[in-house]
């Protein structure tokens, strides 16, 4: 992993690093935890601003993040920063008007009025009419226009749509046996039955921590079999986590799908 903030790298001030996302917001979020030593003059210096540039490369120098200070803080030993993907751009602006054609002259007409660039579109056919008043967000038109079953977010800088579940991932890591609740639900009966009576029609929702992997991403199916649990299935992810800090490099995934 490494960081640059204006070009310069922060590894060495970096006491912790956390990107994140969730199918909620198109925008991915980069937060830096930086020491600071003012009176070392070999230490790394940064001189943070609203809008400067911000990078995170994987081990391989690959990008995965590039987006631009969104806010700083500073105390006398750290200095904080949120940088966001221009994905803010869809949450944080609102549109009004009549957007009418297909999914994807929507997401263009969308991309045009906020001067994105367009990358991949992989949306439903068909027609759709959305009218737009005040305080509608560019991101809740788009979501209209493609459904729910589609991940809305910036890639290279340009907006892009891809279908959910076409990464498939198996959770083969051991689960934590703690924390466990158990009700009784009948004295009587069939108790398997009863269980999967209990079951029908709720919605599991769960976290789970891992080996830190990039390849984690908001929509790839995650599948998990520990019945002893009751998770037996691929589950959609909704919000991905990774986070460096000191030396360990972990990633926290937020699933949720039927029971």
């Amino acid at each position: 992993m490494k960081l640059y903030a204006n070009g310069i790298l922060l590894n060495a001030a970096a006491r912790s690093v956390t990107l994140e996302k969730s199918r909620g917001d198109a925008a991915a979020t980069l937060t830096a935890v930086l020491l600071t030593a003012a009176a070392d003059r070999y230490f790394p210096k940064e001189n943070l601003a609203l809008g400067d540039a911000v990078r995170l490369l994987d081990d391989a120098g690959e990008e995965v993040f590039l987006g631009a200070v969104q806010a700083v803080s500073r105390n006398v030993e750290t200095v904080t920063l949120v940088a966001c993907d221009r994905g803010l751009y869809l949450t944080a602006n609102e549109l009004s008007g009549v957007f009418a054609g297909s999914p994807e002259g929507i997401c263009r007409a969308v991309a045009m009025r906020l001067s994105l660039p367009v990358g991949t579109l992989e949306v439903p056919a068909g027609w759709k009419r959305l009218v737009a008043g005040a305080g509608v967000r560019a991101f809740d038109i788009l979501r209209q226009a493609v459904g729910e079953e589609r991940e809305i977010s910036i890639q290279n800088g340009a907006l892009t749509v891809t279908a959910a579940g076409r990464e498939r991932f198996l959770i083969a890591e051991d689960i934590a046996r703690f924390g466990l609740r158990q009700r009784v639900l009948g004295k009587s009966g069939d108790a398997a039955a009863q269980a999967a009576a209990g079951l029908r029609g709720r919605t599991l929702r769960g976290e789970l921590t891992v080996r830190g992997d990039l390849k984690y991403r908001c929509g790839a199916l995650v599948e998990l079999h520990r019945k002893e649990f009751g998770l037996d299935g691929a589950y959609p992810l909704t919000a991905v986590k990774h986070r460096w800090e000191r030396g360990l490099f972990t990633t926290e995934l937020t699933w949720e799908g039927d029971a």
